[in-house]
């Protein structure tokens, strides 16, 4: 056997490995959904109860909980980071939230990088666009600025950024960076309301329908930070 055959053979394992691995994340997912109505399983009432049903293995399931989130992409994430910060208070919960969240990135992440362009379109049923031809640089500031607004889904960078040739510590590095300050604002909120502070509940609400609409409308009409067009599906 050449040199050739035997470097291309442990690559093609690797990629089935990651493929089985992706796969059976779906079949999970698609179990899961049989046994839970996941539009009531997960809202902020029912996370908080299953996070105190477990006790002091609370904080590694939210840890995972949020993974899942990110990994497969119906599920929502926001919610968790409300119900972790009723149960933890706003500090503990944008760790957890964040470590979590993390970790549901970099597989995310790793999965389109193995996979491939082809297989994720299938995967999400439209042809995913992002800046493949954008240097190192514009990439994490592009991924760090889509982490700190909302209206840019998670899991779609998390993917998208798998399919160019960003290196996944610097990936990492914008993904943690850029979500803290959302985290925290959606954890506070949470806390905010189990306790009835309205003026932090009015004051978070503005900051997040500005992250929901008027910036989505500024890159759209005056491409703001020159986001248009980088992260899309269609």
């Amino acid at each position: 056997m050449s040199k050739k055959n035997s470097k291309q053979k442990p690559k093609k394992n690797k990629k089935l490995i990651i493929l089985a691995v992706f796969f059976s994340i779906i079949i999970f997912y698609f179990v899961l959904s049989h046994s839970f109505h996941f539009a009531s399983y997960f809202n902020v009432n029912n996370i908080n109860q299953q996070i105190e049903s477990v006790g002091v293995f609370g904080p590694l399931f939210f840890i995972l909980l949020m993974a899942l989130a990110i990994v497969i992409s119906p599920i929502p994430s926001l919610p968790l980071d409300a119900a972790a910060g009723i149960v933890w208070g706003p500090w503990l919960a944008t760790l957890y939230a964040s470590i979590g969240a993390l970790m549901g990135a970099v597989i995310a992440f790793s999965i389109a990088r193995y996979l491939g362009k082809d297989i994720m379109n299938k995967y999400f049923r439209k042809q995913m666009t992002i800046c493949y031809n954008c240097s190192e640089r514009y990439l994490f500031w592009l991924v760090l600025v889509a982490r700190l607004f909302p209206f840019f889904q998670f899991d779609i960078v998390s993917y998208g950024a798998g399919l160019t040739n960003m290196k996944l510590r610097n990936f990492a590095l914008a993904t943690y960076i850029g979500m803290l300050p959302m985290t925290y604002l959606f954890a506070k909120l949470g806390e905010s309301f189990a306790i009835g502070n309205n003026f932090i509940i009015i004051i978070s609400t503005l900051v997040i329908i500005i992250g929901f609409f008027l910036v989505p409308y500024l890159v759209e009409k005056h491409n703001f930070l020159w986001l248009k067009g980088k992260i899309l599906l269609k």
